[in-house]
């Protein structure tokens, strides 16, 4: 059997399953009421033309450490937000 992949030691954590309407402000005060952290830096991924871009239901979220990237990770994994499920994950979009 090989070895399990060290966990990943990056400060960026990857949230899928976003409502559509969701803002950085929203998702930044999701980040500090749930997980207790402010985050360094919010993108969210847009999808569409240029002149109609729209919300893609994806962010890319910098923590200050990899460490707390992960404890964001276990504490928004699943949360509701208007009625979806967050999946927060350490590795990059498929």
């Amino acid at each position: 059997m090989p070895p399990k992949a060290p966990a990943p030691s990056s400060n960026v954590l990857y949230i899928s399953n976003l409502p559509y309407d969701v803002s950085t402000v929203t998702l930044g005060a999701i980040f500090a009421d749930n997980a207790d952290t402010e985050v360094v830096n919010i993108e969210l991924l847009k999808k569409g033309k240029p002149q109609r871009l729209r919300n893609s239901g994806l962010a890319a979220v910098t923590c200050r450490t990899a460490a707390e990237a992960r404890h964001c990770q276990a504490k928004l994994h699943m949360l509701d937000v208007d009625g979806r499920k967050l999946q927060a994950s350490m590795h990059k979009f498929m």
